[in-house]
């Protein structure tokens, strides 16, 4: 048995079909350099005598553990894997399309079905056909896989044809892997260890546009000490989102901005890559601010943002009653009527429409819209109207007691026929509606109840009386031409900012969000087009809210296996509506915690089960000037202040409860003039008061961190004095003195601890570097007296 033959059997001996089939994506890929034992680094590594597929890099295996994080425009990655952006946003579904693709080119390789392997365009020609040689048949395959080499060797373009025509010549009386070796040697290849395949992606681009998308997780909360900028961050995380495509974010979008003063202003740049190239942070910043804002706008409704607290519960989350007083002919009427919470709006607005009815419609924003009942949606034997009006291109109408208004040319000549005096009576309006208000191209949106829309036409035709006993009283009608009929009615939340009304007709274009229904009418591919649309749930403070109250029986729905079209796919019957309800796989769920008000280990288990974690630390490196340097405050540095305040308070309490970045940015605002006086208010106002509360008022720790205690001024400092220059004041106290008696049960002394009236430039600096000395306080003395 040859050295190659050797090989090849130790590697299907190690991976087998059964052990491929059971693979893990750590099997699949993995780190370590030489001391690797993945099936990546056996099939390119450890098969020497074999053709090679060097070359490249790991993303030419599709999905990989890295090193550093990757850079490449085509490829998405978490924060352990990368993958190739085709496979999708999920790294388990990535790698599990992986694993298939391989499995088939093994199964196929077996049953010599070699024409399915050239079908295969998941991997590079060299990676399948060297997978295809290990597991076919000794004798079926040559092992050269190079595409260049092979086309040497034969006419035929095709590379199963290639290796049929060249088995087809073998000699009998030498071995496979020899007449491999003698092919290679014709070509004018390298030796056949050093064939090099390069597997990269071939896309064009434009370089400027090109940015790198961190995956996002569908479910994950930013957690950290306060001031760390979780919420900050939760808009930079949400337009990563919203432009996961590459395409998204080489669109202009008309948004504004708002300038320092907070006026809108034209935006600079309109392309969310353009942006991102803006050199100013505090343009950039506008500017994503202003494309932030664009999308959470109602007309577009992608991103919803919700603060929880303690009485934060279901009804407002998921859905709920709400009792209403509305005024019918001056008299109050209390109705309680079903209203869905945030989370389900967004999940309504997120879900695709599926139709197989669907015209085209060139949208005029001057045309009217109007909203109309096509018979009872609480009655199922209404829904013949419907499928009338369907098969016969028609809108009816129910009222008009079976009569002919083809005449009728305003509402006073409606009521008369009708014979209908009272002045606000509804028939004769609704006729009216019907028969003379609408007009040709005004859009008409069909309700299914108050909360769901089943069609969408146009009006194409006049009014017209329809002589039908079959229709009861619905003769009333006009010619529409059917824009939209989905497969099942979706929500009013789609296209409108509040639900329909029970008024069987009337003008609804000002309760319309115009640019979801234009995008909506002019899309050629519906279901395709809103499932590239993604949506944000913000939801901040999400640990001070009751999550299992909150959530309810939806907190399995997030999983991304159990959303809509996953294979767990899993649907609820909501308890107050009765809607089938699921959460849908376009929905992303971004959640801030505060790890001073609990910390991560007390959270509910569900929760923290479902979601994906990401700490964000106090990050000193943030305070710096605009040339890069250490941010001054006069002599005062505020990185080296805050970076000793936190490692005091770390030793003294824990991590969660360090202090943010965040609280120091104001002093890089160059509206704010005296930047010591605004340093003051953030200490006397936020940072002392924070302090306070995390010690519990604790005012020896605190003087500690602050580098006030006297034991701390006794080492460092020759002053025996020294009250002027701490930011929390001590003092010994008599209990003689407050008391004006020596108590048994009470201690002599006490110490009294005040905030300092003033705070000078050496009490900060003496919390990170040199305490104030006699002679330095002689020095400064004698400067004021000069």
């Amino acid at each position: 048995m040859s050295i190659a033959e050797e090989t090849k059997n130790k590697f299907t001996e190690k991976w087998n079909l059964n052990k491929i089939k059971n693979l893990t994506i750590e099997d699949y890929s993995s780190k370590g350099g030489k001391n690797r034992k993945d099936f990546t680094y056996d099939l390119e590594h450890n098969t020497p005598d074999i053709g090679s597929i060097r070359g490249g890099d790991s993303s030419k295996f599709k999905i990989y553990m890295y090193d550093k994080v990757p850079t490449k425009i085509n490829i998405l990655y978490d924060e352990k894997y990368a993958w190739h952006k085709s496979l999708g946003t999920n790294c388990t579904d990535a790698f599990q399309k992986v694993k298939n693709e391989i499995i088939k080119i093994i199964e196929f390789a077996i049953k010599k079905n070699f024409k399915e392997i050239e079908n295969s365009t998941l991997f590079g020609d060299g990676i399948k056909w060297k997978i295809a040689f290990l597991y076919a048949e000794k004798g079926d395959l040559i092992d050269i896989f190079a595409k260049k080499a092979l086309n040497e060797l034969s006419s035929k373009n095709k590379i199963y044809e290639i290796q049929e025509e060249l088995i087809n010549n073998k000699p009998v009386n030498i071995s496979i892997f020899d007449y491999s070796t003698k092919l290679w040697e014709k070509t004018k290849l390298n030796d056949k260890k050093d064939e090099i395949e390069v597997y990269e992606e071939k896309e064009e681009f434009e370089n400027s546009e090109d940015i790198i998308m961190k995956f996002q997780p569908l479910n994950q909360i930013l957690y950290g000490s306060p001031g760390t900028g979780k919420t900050y961050n939760t808009i930079n995380k949400a337009l990563e989102i919203i432009f996961e495509k590459e395409n998204d974010r080489k669109t202009e979008y008309d948004f504004k901005v708002k300038d320092k003063d907070g006026n809108d202003i034209e935006p600079i740049e309109k392309t969310y890559n353009r942006i991102l190239e803006i050199n100013d942070e505090i343009k950039k910043r506008q500017h994503l601010k202003g494309l932030f804002e664009y999308f959470k706008d109602e007309q577009r409704g992608q991103i919803e943002f919700v603060t929880l607290h303690q009485s934060y519960g279901y009804e407002e989350f998921v859905e709920g009653i709400k009792a209403q007083t509305i005024t019918d002919n001056e008299n109050k009427i209390i109705t309680y009527d079903i209203e869905a919470g945030i989370f389900k709006r967004l999940c309504e607005q997120a879900k695709s429409i599926k139709s197989e009815k669907k015209s085209i419609y060139d949208f005029d924003e001057k045309v009217n819209v109007w909203k109309i009942s096509l018979g009872d949606s609480q009655n199922s034997e209404d829904d013949y109207l419907f499928n009338y009006c369907i098969e016969n291109n028609k809108i009816l109408l129910g009222f008009g007691n079976g009569l002919d208004f083809s005449d009728c040319v305003n509402r006073d000549s409606i009521a008369k026929k009708l014979d209908d005096n009272e002045k606000y009576s509804y028939p004769p309006t609704a006729i009216n509606i019907l028969k003379n208000k609408m007009k040709k191209d005004d859009i008409v949106l069909v309700s299914y109840g108050n909360r769901k829309l089943r069609a969408i036409a146009k009006i194409i035709g006049d009014y017209k009386y329809i002589d039908d006993d079959t229709l009861r009283t619905y003769v009333q009608s006009r010619e529409v031409e059917w824009l939209l009929v989905p497969d099942e009615a979706f929500s009013f939340e789609k296209i409108l900012k509040k639900q329909f009304s029970q008024m069987s007709i009337y003008d609804i274009k000002n309760n319309t969000k115009l640019d979801s229904l234009k995008n909506l009418l002019t899309q050629n591919d519906i279901s395709e087009k809103e499932n590239n649309k993604n949506y944000i749930l913000i939801i901040d403070e999400i640990n001070r809210g009751n999550i299992s109250k909150i959530f309810g029986e939806l907190i399995t729905l997030i999983e991304p296996s159990k959303r809509i079209g996953a294979d767990e796919e899993i649907r609820v019957k909501l308890p107050y509506s009765g809607d089938e309800f699921g959460v849908p796989q376009n929905l992303y769920i971004i959640g801030t915690m505060n790890t001073a008000d609990r910390s991560i280990a007390l959270m509910d288990t569900a929760l923290r089960r479902r979601f994906h974690f990401e700490e964000m630390m106090p990050n000193p490196d943030l305070l710096k000037d605009e040339n890069g340097n250490d941010l001054m405050v006069d002599k005062i540095n505020i990185k080296s202040l805050l970076e000793t305040v936190n490692k005091r308070i770390e030793y003294l309490y824990d991590r969660d409860h360090t202090i943010g970045h965040a609280y120091f940015m104001s002093l890089k605002d160059e509206k704010i003039l005296d930047k010591k006086v605004e340093l003051d208010n953030i200490f006397r106002n936020k940072i002392i008061p924070l302090l306070q509360e995390y010690f519990y008022d604790d005012w020896e720790k605190i003087q500690i961190v602050l580098g006030d205690h006297p034991e701390q001024f006794k080492k460092k400092s020759n002053l025996k004095e020294y009250l002027e220059y701490q930011f929390i004041q001590s003092k010994v106290i008599t209990e003689e003195e407050i008391l004006g008696f020596d108590h048994p049960d009470i201690e002599n002394e006490a110490i009294e601890y005040k905030v300092n009236n003033i705070f000078v430039e050496i009490m900060y600096i003496k919390i990170y570097s040199n305490y104030p000395q006699i002679k330095q306080i002689i020095e400064e003395e004698n400067k004021i007296d000069n």
